[in-house]
């Protein structure tokens, strides 16, 4: 009997906000001090630092109530919907007792400024998977890893809407894993989309740099792409 492979996208929207530079390219970018100071604001974000200027607000927080005052400027005014189910992403291993989930303070702040309906924390990672911005190119975990290592916790209703929600995007393997995963459990769901705080590059130039562009993965999902 030929194997059966889950739904992954082939063409699901994401946006996201920030670029995010790995350590080479930041050392390699025009302006390496701008690309070390956006790669340190990206990790201090993952860590749901307090924002220096305005503590007692996180650094998510700040960010999200700028993005907020501005998005119907930006191509993400196209994907946002302040009406959706904001699904946050599990961390690449199991959650730990106090640790901070990134994902899930990123969708707490769009909701809270208006850039979601509400939070939905349905996914739990069962396994860990390597993380995709530490890993080689083709040590990085595919959709299907991801997709075997999640499991649906808990679903009080079935939203009508919903967008994925991620702190850093690398090929978008994590989104497509999820949507699988999602779109078995939450059949009656339109997922139109995903968001990430930041998106890694391959060329920096600067680090507000609002937008939208496709995941696809392929139909066994062992490869993903993403665009830009």
């Amino acid at each position: 009997m030929a194997k059966t492979f889950p739904s992954f996208p082939s063409d699901l929207r994401f946006g996201s906000y920030f670029a995010y530079p790995g350590a080479r390219m930041a050392e390699q970018a025009t302006d390496p001090a701008s690309a070390r100071k956006c790669r340190n604001l990206i990790l201090a974000v993952k860590q749901d630092a307090v924002s220096p200027a305005h503590a007692p607000l996180t650094l998510i927080q700040v960010w999200i109530r700028q993005l907020a005052a501005v998005v119907s400027d930006t191509v993400l005014a196209s994907l946002l919907d302040r009406s959706a189910t904001l699904i946050p992403m599990p961390r690449s291993s199991p959650l730990l007792r106090r640790s901070v989930w990134p994902a899930l303070r990123l969708a707490d702040a769009m909701v809270e400024h208006g850039l979601g309906g509400e939070v939905l924390p349905c996914l739990e990672r069962l396994n860990a998977v390597p993380k995709a911005a530490l890993s080689r190119p083709g040590e990085r975990p595919t959709a299907l890893d991801h997709y075997e290592s999640l499991a649906i916790t808990l679903v009080p209703g079935m939203p009508q809407k919903a967008i994925l929600v991620d702190d850093v995007v690398t090929r978008g393997a994590m989104f497509g894993g999820a949507f699988a995963k999602l779109t078995e459990v939450l059949g009656s769901t339109e997922i139109i989309g995903a968001f990430a705080f930041a998106r890694t590059v391959q060329t920096f130039d600067r680090a507000v740099d609002p937008c939208v562009g496709r995941i696809a993965c392929s139909w066994s999902g062992d490869h993903s792409s993403r665009t830009p």
